[in-house]
């Protein structure tokens, strides 16, 4: 039997991959600026500064997709909800 995953679930899961994963990198940023001196605070903190906004436009992509109605398109409660929390980091209002 070939069980395929539907929509919603793999939307969820995005969102909580999504949250954890910039959560993660905020927490080693925040790591590296406060634990370590020196040039080897910057050599780290760049390219993690770097992967973390690059997850920021993840965010904006997701919110996008909740913009259009299409990231729990059987909720719109649930979309704009979830819509309006992934897009808060960015300072962008959900319409």
């Amino acid at each position: 039997m070939n069980h395929q995953p539907n929509a919603s679930s793999i939307n969820s899961r995005l969102i909580i991959e999504s949250v954890a994963v910039f959560l993660l990198l905020s927490f080693v940023a925040y790591s590296i600026n406060t634990q370590l001196g020196g040039w080897v605070r910057y050599v780290l903190y760049v390219p993690v500064l770097f992967m973390q906004g690059l997850w920021l436009d993840r965010f904006y992509i997701v919110g996008h997709e909740a913009a259009h109605k299409k990231l729990f398109p059987g909720n719109l409660r649930k979309n704009d909800f979830w819509g309006s929390v992934i897009l808060l980091p960015l300072m962008v209002p959900m319409p």
